[in-house]
């Protein structure tokens, strides 16, 4: 009976002396009582920037361009149209007044030669009949028409521009760098994962 009770007794011995020397295993591995843990680094991910200057110059030279540049095809194709379409503007007034030039100084020519002193009328090429004061009305609104024409497309470049470059800085705005951190601590029994994300403007 003596013999039984020593051998449990020098069971609890061993057992205490191996939880023991585990414990103290667990101090060597983790000095001063802090976990072990692993620190990795992710590449981090960036969408591809466009070019300010690239957009804004495709958009002065090619009707669209900038706005094709970015992807936006729809508004491409609407500010072509307007700009197409405002240059045309702007051939068909200078060809108009070149014409009511011409009529303009040859009614004048004309009218001194014939009678300086009175104002005579002349015959219009599509009909009817005009004063030299009236070929002058006719020409200066044709000088008008090109003014109006330049103005209406260069106010259409602006526009296109300004959308132009504050679609591209919003787009590059969400190409920011995002570096993912993670930090894993080493558990016997359970793992945690810790993730953080960190944006940085270059």
């Amino acid at each position: 009976m003596n013999r039984v009770v020593s051998m449990k007794g020098w069971v609890r011995i061993f057992l205490l002396f191996l939880s023991i020397a585990m414990f103290s295993q667990d101090c060597v591995s983790q000095p001063n009582g802090k976990e072990e843990s692993t620190t990795y680094d992710v590449m981090p991910t960036k969408l591809e920037s466009l070019s300010l200057s690239t957009a804004l110059v495709l958009d002065v030279v090619i009707p669209g361009g900038g706005h094709f540049y970015m992807g936006n095809v729809y508004t491409g194709y609407a500010f072509a149209s307007l700009k197409l379409l405002f240059l045309y503007f702007i051939y068909y007034s200078y060809r108009d007044w070149e014409y009511r030039r011409s009529l303009y100084r040859s009614a004048q020519r004309a009218n001194e030669l014939i009678d300086p002193h009175h104002e005579l009328e002349f015959e219009l090429p599509e009909g009817g009949y005009n004063t030299v004061e009236d070929f002058r009305r006719d020409y200066d609104r044709a000088a008008q028409r090109i003014t109006f024409s330049v103005v209406g497309t260069v106010a259409v470049y602006v526009i296109s521009g300004i959308i132009t470059y504050y679609s591209v800085e919003k787009y590059n705005a969400q190409c920011v760098p995002t570096f993912e951190i993670g930090h894993i601590p080493n558990m016997h029994e359970t793992e945690r994962i810790f993730s953080l994300s960190i944006l940085r403007r270059f």
